[in-house]
């Protein structure tokens, strides 16, 4: 039997291994979710493991079949104790599978760290907006692969659920292409979108100005850190956490933000939208 086979036979019967050389860390509980034709898995706030531990709570999301070959088995979803807000920062989601020999992670509340119950993989989780996951203590030699959290579009409605990106959009050579025919909000004039980029680049917000011009912004409000939003009766962005807004440009107009947004060149090439990072 091969070694991956037997641990996950062992969790599913005992739920806490015994091995000698690993960490004293549970798996994470886990249930199944389905992902959705463009690679996203909706998940809910308001899942017990979340909602009973305030802070520190895990869950591991399996895909249920049929799933895309390029999508992982299952992934790791973790509240982040350095957030105390239920914005969608708060949270992070990796490949479950320890990159070593395929374990299945688990959320150390103790230590505050992902771990491996296998062996003595640990991996420390960001501690801010930008950063990324990584190695604490090997044998692991890189970090899980991490996916990008994306509030919902109508927060109003949704406000306890958000989506785990599977497939992120990608810089090469420098630059980001988004298709249009992937978010048909930004055919028309007064339409937007918040891009998830991969490894642990912030997300951009996309709105499209007019039939030939666009902007694309960092969506990350430099007050504390919330995902701005495109309001477009004000044709401005706005922060849903604390109130402070910024023009298309990226220029503050409201606080307790006091720092302008970060700007990146975004032009309109048929069905593409490329954007050039700096």
């Amino acid at each position: 039997m091969k070694r991956r086979t037997f641990v996950k036979g062992t969790v599913a019967a005992a739920g806490l291994m015994q091995i000698r050389c690993g960490n004293p860390v549970a798996p994470a509980p886990w249930l199944e979710l389905t992902a959705q034709a463009d690679g996203r898995v909706l998940v809910s706030r308001n899942l017990t493991e979340f909602r009973n531990r305030m802070a520190g709570g895990a869950i591991t999301v399996r895909l249920a079949q049929p799933r895309a070959a390029d999508l992982p088995e299952a992934i790791l979803v973790v509240r982040l104790p350095a957030f105390d807000s239920l914005d969608s920062r708060a949270f992070i989601a990796m490949t479950s599978a320890c990159p070593h020999l395929g374990c299945p992670l688990g959320w150390s509340t103790q230590d505050q760290l992902v771990e491996c119950p296998c062996h003595p993989s640990r991996f420390r989780a960001p501690q801010a907006v930008g950063e990324c996951v990584t190695v604490e203590h090997g044998p692991a030699t890189v970090p899980p692969q991490v996916f990008p959290i994306e509030p919902h579009p109508d927060p109003v409605e949704n406000l306890n659920n958000f989506f785990v990106n599977l497939r992120p959009a990608s810089a090469s050579g420098g630059q980001i292409v988004v298709k249009i025919s992937d978010h048909p909000q930004l055919a028309q004039p007064g339409g937007s979108a918040t891009i998830a980029t991969s490894g642990c680049g912030a997300p951009i917000i996309v709105v499209r100005r007019s039939a030939t011009e666009v902007s694309a912004l960092t969506a990350v409000c430099t007050h504390l850190a919330c995902t701005v939003q495109y309001r477009a009766a004000n044709n401005d962005l706005e922060c849903p956490c604390h109130g402070s807004t910024f023009t298309l440009d990226g220029r503050v107009t409201m606080e307790p933000a006091t720092r302008d947004l970060k700007t990146y060149p975004a032009v309109i090439r048929g069905d593409e939208i490329v954007i050039t990072l700096d």
